[in-house]
């Protein structure tokens, strides 16, 4: 009979402690340092400028800047692509090598900047590699 009172007791004690463990991993989680680099590429005579958001090693979005336009404020990674890697929006898609992390982000060209369309997409952007000069120049 004691163990009947008892045991519902140790219950919501049990699980409460597993709801706070959930919660401190979440804000550890969280905390890991959300780290920036900005990258320059040169297109096809157009320059575009990526600002890269990664937490650790693992991209996590991307700003695009066409010549002085920021063009896509949020650009979030798309996880399902293996052959490269891809920030998408609903109105814009850029595309580079697969391979991007931290630590490589400038050494990892850019393939493309799409604008989607209703009927079809228009290509912004090709033909990307980076610009050393200018990514040097504006990470001082």
């Amino acid at each position: 009979m004691m163990l009947i009172k008892v045991f519902p007791i140790f219950l919501i004690v049990a699980l409460s402690a597993c709801s706070s463990l959930r919660e401190e991993n979440d804000a550890r989680k969280a905390a890991l340092v959300q780290s920036e680099r900005t990258i320059v590429y040169s297109c096809n005579k157009t320059a575009v400028k990526a600002i890269y958001s990664f937490q650790g090693q693992e991209p996590v979005e991307a700003k695009i800047v066409l010549g002085n336009k920021l063009l896509a404020e949020s650009l979030e990674y798309d996880f399902t692509k293996k052959d490269f890697t891809s920030f998408v929006s609903d109105k814009y898609i850029w595309n580079v090598d697969a391979g991007l992390t931290l630590n490589k982000v400038a050494a990892v060209d850019a393939v493309t900047l799409i604008q989607r369309g209703k009927k079809s997409s228009k290509v912004l952007a090709k033909n990307c590699f980076i610009n050393f000069k200018e990514t040097k120049k504006i990470n001082r």
